[in-house]
């Protein structure tokens, strides 16, 4: 597995853009940066935020369009084919993406692909 990086951004803001799930991500990071704002002690758990962030692409890319763009975003960062990513088991795609929260600041990321969206 590798970091995610700037192809990475492009590659998820137009599968947001596909899926329509601008709002949900805005709402993950609209919520970060509430509890920042707020000051929170709670460190906010980037796991889940990442978690949260990909669990709500995937959910809405029930088109298969969109599903097709999942697989390829997941691709990039998991360094496999598509189509490995789509045949993947669950016990291990679910890991794999915890992993991959947890190995980037997907705060960031989610920050950074919002803020790409919303200049559209």
């Amino acid at each position: 597995m590798r970091k995610l990086n700037t192809t990475d951004v492009f590659n998820f803001c137009r599968l947001v853009k596909a899926t329509e799930a601008r709002e949900q991500l805005r709402g993950i990071v609209y919520s970060v940066a509430k509890q920042r704002e707020a000051g929170n002690e709670t460190p906010v758990d980037l796991t889940q935020v990442g978690v949260d962030g990909i669990l709500a692409i995937v959910e809405a890319a029930v088109d298969p369009k969109a599903e097709a763009m999942a697989y390829k975003f997941l691709a990039g960062p998991l360094e496999c084919t598509p189509e490995a990513v789509a045949n993947m088991p669950l016990e291990e795609l679910l890991p794999t993406l915890q992993r991959l929260a947890e190995d980037n600041n997907l705060t960031t990321f989610f920050s950074y692909a919002s803020g790409i969206l919303g200049k559209n």
